[in-house]
């Protein structure tokens, strides 16, 4: 059986003041897109709020297993960021990115494929 992992986060971002927040966001979605491995990232989406410098990224994955799909979408996540040229210092561990879940910092969602 598989299962399909949602996982979303917000951080803030900080551009150059030659580029808005939104054509990053923009560049992150594209990547997103064009990492996106057929039959595991099943949506995506990335969202900003220049009012905020915030940038929000959902991830939905399908996996064998919510740890699987927590890895998966976490990942697909920082590649994205990190192929629109942007960097992730600080980013967390797999194993903070599932206490976080747990913290309800984030949210996921566990549903048979």
């Amino acid at each position: 059986m598989t299962v399909m992992v949602a996982v979303e986060t917000t951080f803030e971002v900080t551009c150059p003041e030659s580029e808005d927040i939104h054509e990053n966001a923009e560049r992150v979605m594209v990547a997103l897109v064009e990492l996106s491995e057929p039959g595991v990232i099943l949506d995506g989406s990335v969202g900003a709020d220049s009012a905020t410098a915030e940038v929000t990224i959902s991830v939905t994955v399908n996996a064998e297993n919510l740890g699987d799909g927590v890895n998966d979408a976490i990942t697909a996540m920082r590649n994205a960021v990190h192929t629109a040229g942007n960097a992730t210092p600080g980013w967390p561990s797999h194993r903070a990115w599932m206490d976080m879940l747990v913290a309800q910092s984030m949210s996921a969602q566990l549903v048979p494929a």
